[in-house]
């Protein structure tokens, strides 16, 4: 095999770990707010 394919390989595994990481803190973080945020709304226009 060429070295540039564990080059790739790393890269690739790198990103889809950053992006697993990034999906999770904004689902743990923004979509609550979110979900806060319509559970007020929805009390205060009823």
């Amino acid at each position: 095999m060429a070295p540039y394919v564990d080059a790739y390989s790393i890269g690739y595994l790198e990103q889809v770990s950053s992006g697993v990481v990034i999906g999770l803190l904004v689902n743990m973080l923004i979509f609550p707010l979110l979900s806060v945020d319509a559970e007020g709304w929805q009390f205060s226009n009823p």
